[in-house]
């Protein structure tokens, strides 16, 4: 399914890469979390990128840790998330 976005993305056809990188997101796919994180980004919706950016770092994704640290967001090491809610080191 994340291919299926990346082709779609790769075509500009952004909407219809988000709804396959949904689809994958739904599987646990990390990347395709990150990917729709960006592609919000990009439209400046950076409160529902911020979710996906949890959501993939709830599953041990650094980048999206990382992201979410530069972003000025408090976050704990990837994995160490709990219930959606940010941990303070």
């Amino acid at each position: 399914m994340r291919a299926l976005g990346d082709l779609s993305s790769d075509r500009d056809d952004l909407k219809t890469a988000e709804e396959w990188y949904g689809r994958a997101a739904m599987l646990n796919d990390t990347t395709s979390m990150m990917r729709i994180a960006l592609l919000l980004e990009s439209r400046g919706q950076k409160e529902r990128a911020a979710e996906w950016l949890r959501r993939a770092a709830r599953f041990g994704d650094e980048e999206a840790a990382r992201r979410l640290q530069n972003q000025g967001v408090v976050a704990a090491s990837a994995g160490q998330l709990n219930s959606g809610c940010i941990v303070a080191s």
